[in-house]
């Protein structure tokens, strides 16, 4: 039984780690038995850069099957094999602007929903198309 709750991980994130991962993937060789443990450690890297102190690390381990320990060395190793520059330097602003659109898109995404929903249950009687 899990004692830790599911980690919530922004769709930004993940673009963000499989960018990280292609820039590991040019100085590491990838296979398809350490892809997982790499993708879950960019991942968990990104969460990191992203949410601002809001990552359990052990969550995210655990949803990835992976020992907390493993994934301790692994985030260690693969952050000094970027340099300890998780953007890469002159691709931050890159990053920066890619992450803050899809914020925007999702919040424009839930305001119509949102706006949706408002008018169904101002109009319950009549049947509204989902937007």
């Amino acid at each position: 039984v899990s004692t830790q709750s599911t980690p919530h991980i922004g769709a930004e994130v993940f673009v963000l780690a499989t960018a990280v991962l292609w820039r590991v993937s040019r100085m590491l060789p990838v296979c398809s038995r350490s892809l997982h443990r790499m993708y879950l450690t960019a991942l968990l890297l990104c969460q990191k850069a992203v949410a601002e102190g809001n990552t359990s690390l052990t969550a995210i381990a655990e949803a990835g099957g992976i020992g907390a320990a493993d994934l301790v060395v692994m985030e260690r190793r693969m952050f000094a094999v970027l340099d300890f520059d998780l953007f890469g330097g002159h691709m931050t602003k890159l990053y920066v602007d890619l992450v803050y659109s899809l914020r925007v898109h999702c919040q424009l995404q839930l305001m119509s929903h949102a706006a949706w929903i408002a008018a169904a249950w101002s109009e319950s009687t009549k049947v509204l198309p989902m937007p």
